[in-house]
């Protein structure tokens, strides 16, 4: 995982922004919309696979990252 992530590090680099999509959100989700939110991009990453096997045009490979993972404990996680 950490060498896919220095792929997009370099892709910063070397494709200018009109040829890359690099984007971040932080949000505070309850346990259960972050369940929503996985289930999101499960989605999402079937329509891009749904996409790119239609694709008769194709003439790059592209690396598609979506990752969410938390920044904090929540409350009941906290030391006591």
């Amino acid at each position: 995982m950490r060498a896919k992530s220095r792929l997009g590090t370099k892709a910063i680099e070397r494709f200018p922004k009109d040829e890359r999509d690099i984007s971040e959100v932080y949000v505070p989700l309850s346990r259960e919309n972050f369940e929503k939110v996985r289930e999101d991009i499960a989605w999402l990453r079937r329509k891009i696979l749904k996409l790119s096997e239609e694709d008769r045009n194709a003439t790059r490979v592209y690396q598609c990252n979506v990752l969410v993972f938390p920044l904090t404990r929540s409350p009941s996680e906290e030391v006591k």
